[in-house]
């Protein structure tokens, strides 16, 4: 008996057969892990990472990714018809052509981590275009491709990524430039990776030709404006901005600007002025009418400005409730000093009602300052309606 125990124990103390047995438990410990169900990947893993990064939309914007806009849009994310595949599309209504759409990257990616972008796309408006673009995480373009839509039918749309800058810190995936506002519908948006296949829900048989050179929506008929001399219209002025907004209109804008309307640092008449500050060139104001009025019965667009940096520029533009242009006036500032500008309303169409007065494409986020805007009526104007028609607020 004793003599079997020691061999016994000799067994189990030798290093070949404890190598064994070692080897036996990690391979048992390797196989448990591989098929027990609530076994995944670390989402630290860089190729989870980019599967999960892959795609944006189906029938949901999907995790890592939100959406947001810039501008005057309409979006549902639960479509219902039409529909590419499985049970919901993305609705987008841009409503002016500076309203921009855009997919929001929870963590930015790089230009080289994907081949393109492919989606479906569905018009409902013949002639309908629009805009996509890459943007990175301080609203900086990447590039933008000019994309046709086909009207109440889906179209694949594969758009190749080296028609963009190269960056490591795309963060926005956008649709702008809408020549319509006319609802489109998005559906299975995702990135193509290099080296894993596209989700089994989109299939992809045509790539709409797409371009880097979308024609402007405006083209401008005059040159620009400095130290303007003409002399406005006599009549009374119907103030639009003196020392604060005027009861009949509204102040607004769009994208990333700051507005002031007490600036005390800076002023051309009475306590205060309107203090406007754009960082990015596609950023805007306006002033709103809150009824639309029509640019024949004015003589003159009157304001006094500053600004702080020579040379800059911006766009005075005149547009309908629809945002639809009515030309605008590039305005550039020549000096530091307060200047008086009087712009004729026979320069802007009168083919319909003008509601907004806007101010855009600002070339520097230097601060331009604002005081005694007003729009001035005609003499035949004033005698035909003794001013009845009043779209804004007279200031004594």
């Amino acid at each position: 008996m004793n003599s079997y125990f020691h061999n016994l124990i000799s067994i189990r103390r030798s290093p070949s057969t404890s190598f064994l047995l070692f080897a036996l438990l990690a391979t048992a410990l390797a196989i448990y892990l591989v098929i027990r169900p609530d076994y995944q990947v670390s989402a630290e893993s860089p190729q989870n990472n980019a599967m999960a990064q892959n795609l944006i939309y189906t029938d949901s914007v999907q995790a890592g990714w939100s959406f947001d806009n810039i501008g005057f849009i309409d979006t549902n994310e639960f479509a219902n018809s039409p529909v590419f595949s499985g049970t919901n599309s993305f609705e987008v209504v841009l409503k002016n052509p500076f309203s921009r759409f855009h997919f929001v990257a929870d963590t930015p990616f790089s230009v080289s981590d994907y081949d393109s972008i492919s989606f479906q796309l569905f018009g409902s408006d013949p002639g309908q275009t629009l805009s996509f673009e890459l943007w990175d995480s301080g609203f900086n373009p990447l590039g933008e491709v000019a994309v046709p839509i086909t009207v109440n039918s889906w179209s694949a749309v594969t758009i190749d990524f080296s028609n963009f800058a190269a960056s490591n810190d795309v963060t926005y995936v956008q649709f702008s430039n809408a020549s319509t506002t006319s609802p489109i519908y998005l559906d299975n948006v995702f990135l193509g990776d290099p080296d894993s296949t596209p989700p089994p829900t989109a299939t992809f048989t045509a790539t709409p030709s797409a371009t880097n050179t979308p024609s402007p929506t405006v083209t401008p008929t005059s040159t620009p404006v400095v130290n303007p001399t003409a002399t406005p219209v006599q009549g009374t002025p119907e103030f639009i901005y003196a020392d604060e907004i005027a009861v009949d209109w509204t102040l607004g804008g769009a994208g990333p600007f700051t507005q002031d309307p007490n600036a005390t640092n800076k002023v051309y008449a009475g306590t205060t002025s309107l203090e406007l500050v754009f960082e990015e060139t596609f950023a805007f104001a306006y002033f709103q009418a809150d009824s639309p009025f029509d640019p024949a019965k004015f003589g003159s667009l009157n304001f006094a400005l500053q600004g702080d940096d020579v040379g800059q520029t911006f766009n005075l533009e005149l547009a309908t409730g629809n945002f639809t242009s009515l030309n605008f006036i590039p305005i550039e500032i020549s000096n530091t000093s307060w200047n008086e500008f009087s712009i004729s309303m026979d320069q802007f169409s009168d083919a319909q009602l003008a509601e907004y007065i806007m101010i855009r494409n600002v070339s520097s986020d230097s601060p331009i300052y604002l005081d005694n805007v007003n729009i001035v009526r005609t003499e035949a104007e004033l005698e035909l309606t003794n001013s009845i028609f009043l779209p804004v607020g007279v200031r004594e």
